[in-house]
């Protein structure tokens, strides 16, 4: 985790965030541009499941409401939110309490819901660089990082890349 935060740290001037899923952890780490790597560190190990065993991870939820947040930094807070976003998901893939159904209607839903807005003429999906107004072609980006090696959590990766392209997503 320090390692990728550290890399990381440098394209995001403005400071990262990071949530868990596991909807019994409440810590988060909201942004700050200074330290913040040791603070990633320190919110892994307090966020840490009591025991792999029985552990269910639904992935919906805590995407739902990071995207709900995007919508809404997006339109309260113009122009200081119309940048492009990453949000990294550093994950195993075994998400046991989400179906596969789940994971495509949320997906669809919200790429669609990307779509419409970046469709649309208002002013929220610009950003003005040097007096020049340009439309955000890829505003936000969801990357999955899998850790470890479960042969089905790849196989779901795969499957939702193959899908997205072949739905004109990319």
């Amino acid at each position: 985790m320090e390692v990728l935060t550290r890399k990381l740290v440098k394209y995001d001037t403005d400071g990262m965030e990071l949530y868990f899923t596991d909807p019994a952890t409440s810590t988060a780490i909201l942004p700050r541009v200074n330290g913040q790597y040791k603070d990633f560190i320190q919110a892994t190990k307090l966020a840490a499941p009591s025991s792999q065993r029985g552990h269910n991870t639904d992935i919906v939820p805590k995407l739902t409401e990071l995207m709900n947040k995007y919508f809404l930094d997006l339109r309260r807070d113009w122009p200081k939110s119309a940048r492009m976003r990453t949000i990294y998901v550093l994950t195993d893939g075994i998400w046991a309490a989400s179906t596969d159904r789940s994971v495509d209607d949320f997906f669809c839903y919200q790429l669609r819901r990307l779509h419409e807005s970046c469709q649309s003429d208002t002013s929220s999906n610009y950003v003005s660089q040097d007096g020049e107004r340009k439309k955000i072609v890829r505003p936000l980006t969801v990357q999955f990082i899998q850790l470890g090696f479960d042969a089905d959590a790849t196989q779901r990766f795969k499957r939702l890349d193959e899908q997205f392209v072949l739905g004109g997503y990319k």
